[in-house]
C-alpha cells in the first residue's frame, strides 16, 4: 500500500468491471454473488458498495472485527483501518440488504476448519434482520453445523438455492 494505491482494489474493482460489462452488453433484471472465505469478504463489500447485486450470499466471509478471536483475524483486506473506519462490517451487512429486493445472506460454518467458526454472529443477528427490514431489505444468517471445512457444503448450498428462489 502506498499514499497514492490501496491493493484493496483489486479485490472490488473486478466486479464492478464486469457488471458495468453486462449492463453494457446485455439487459440483466439483477445480479446475485456467491462467495466463500475472501470472496465471500469480496461479496460482502461489493453487495454494499453496488445495489446492481440484489442478492449476495457470503460464506465463512466475515465478522465484525471486534468479535474475532486471535486466531480468526483475517487478511489485511479484513483489518484496513481505513475503510473500517468509513463503513464497519454491520454497516456493511445493512447496505448489502438496504432496499427494494435486495437480500444478504451469510452462512457460518460452526466448526470451521479456517475462519469465523462458532456462533459469535449471535451477537448481532437479530438486530442487523429487523434494520434491514425496517429499512426494505433482507438480512439472514445460516449456521451450517455439520461442515467442519472451509468450504461450501451440500447443505449451505441448498440453503443459498433456496434463498434465489425466494
Amino acid at each position: 500500500e502506498t499514499s497514492k494505491l490501496c491493493p484493496v482494489k483489486f479485490l472490488i474493482e473486478p466486479v464492478h468491471a464486469a457488471l458495468n460489462l453486462l449492463d453494457a452488453e446485455y439487459e440483466f433484471d439483477s445480479y446475485s454473488m456467491l462467495g466463500l472465505s475472501g470472496g465471500g469478504w469480496t461479496t460482502t463489500l461489493c453487495a454494499a458498495m453496488d445495489d446492481r447485486i440484489s442478492q449476495s450470499y457470503s460464506v465463512a466471509g466475515s465478522l465484525p472485527i471486534e468479535l474475532r478471536n486471535a486466531d480468526s483475524l483475517g487478511d489485511y483486506e479484513q483489518r484496513h483501518p481505513v475503510l473500517y473506519s468509513i463503513a464497519n462490517y454491520l454497516d456493511l451487512y445493512l447496505l448489502g440488504a438496504f432496499g427494494t429486493n435486495r437480500k444478504c445472506v451469510h452462512v457460518y460454518n460452526l466448526n470451521d476448519s479456517c475462519c469465523f467458526w462458532g456462533r459469535e454472529y449471535e451477537r448481532y443477528d437479530s438486530i442487523i434482520t429487523k434494520m434491514s427490514k425496517d429499512l426494505g431489505g433482507y438480512y439472514k444468517v445460516y449456521l451450517d453445523e455439520n461442515n467442519v471445512g472451509h468450504s461450501i457444503s451440500p447443505w449451505s448450498l441448498d440453503r443459498i438455492e433456496r434463498e434465489m428462489r425466494g
